[in-house]
């Protein structure tokens, strides 16, 4: 069964995967900024790099607010319930369209899909690079504590060990 969804609202939520799509572009060069910055211990860069990742963070949650209301339109034009439309997919509301608008939806948000797979794989390149910095960090300043504490180490596998004497104590 298909229903006719309006072409303007139709077109409306079209053009807002198109905007998510390239918020998410940016995004990804900001990561791509980011982690060559830490790779290359450039802090101006990393700060400059976090704060544009912030205001596109941001502008993301506007613009999936904006997407997630022209859903439910479009969902509850088709002939949805007011409550199945909260909750509908693109690939439930496609179902209610005729082919060429199908085509339409189903394009733009695989273009979506496979630009936030992409910024999401950059993200968790820089969390791993963060959370070894800091593992790293941890265990260099661990070393300079007095040996009461007994500083803690991490091996490749992560697990800990304490290490004997700290740096401190051996050097004076």
């Amino acid at each position: 069964m298909t229903t006719k969804a309006s072409p303007q609202e139709l077109r409306e939520l079209v053009r807002a995967f198109e905007a998510l799509r390239g918020l998410h572009e940016q995004l990804y060069s900001a990561l791509e900024e980011k982690i060559g910055a830490m790779r290359r211990a450039d802090i101006a860069t990393l700060h400059t790099a976090g704060e544009e990742e912030q205001v596109l963070l941001q502008q993301l949650r506007e613009r999936g607010i904006r997407r997630a209301s022209l859903m439910q339109s479009v969902a509850r034009e088709c002939g949805m319930t007011p409550r199945a439309a909260r909750s509908a997919s693109v690939s439930q509301i496609a179902e209610l369209l005729p082919g060429a608008e199908r085509g339409l939806l189903l394009d733009a948000s695989g273009r979506l899909q496979a630009t936030i797979a992409k910024t999401a794989q950059a993200n968790r390149i820089a969390a791993s690079i963060a959370r070894e910095v800091m593992g790293h960090m941890k265990f260099v300043f661990s070393a300079v504590r007095p040996v009461r504490t007994a500083p803690v180490g991490y091996t490749r596998r992560g697990e800990s060990f304490v290490a004997g004497a700290a740096v401190m104590d051996v050097v004076g």
